[in-house]
């Protein structure tokens, strides 16, 4: 779902900027209650990785960075998406 999001529309970094934050959110709260975090993981790893192989073929590295065209942007925020839950396990056990 997250793939045709950022297919038809440029602008969709910024929703799987809202998934990180939740994903982030999250995680802190089931540390701190004692529940277990795998799930989070499992469904985020998947989805940005989804988006990630889906966006490479459509950037056009003459953008930079733009948030608005298929940039680097685009990819960086799909790996941020990607590593945020191994950083966020590696750190909290």
């Amino acid at each position: 779902m997250l793939s045709a999001y950022q297919l038809t529309w440029p602008g969709a970094p910024f929703f799987a900027m809202i998934i990180s934050i939740f994903i982030l959110i999250q995680y802190i709260l089931d540390d701190i209650y004692g529940r277990s975090t795998d799930y989070l993981a499992i469904a985020a790893i998947p989805m940005f990785t989804i988006d990630l192989i889906s966006v490479i073929p459509y950037v056009d590295t003459e953008y930079g960075f733009g948030a608005f065209y298929y940039s680097w942007f685009h990819v960086s925020v799909a790996i941020l998406g990607i590593g945020l839950p191994l950083v966020l396990r590696q750190n909290f056990k």
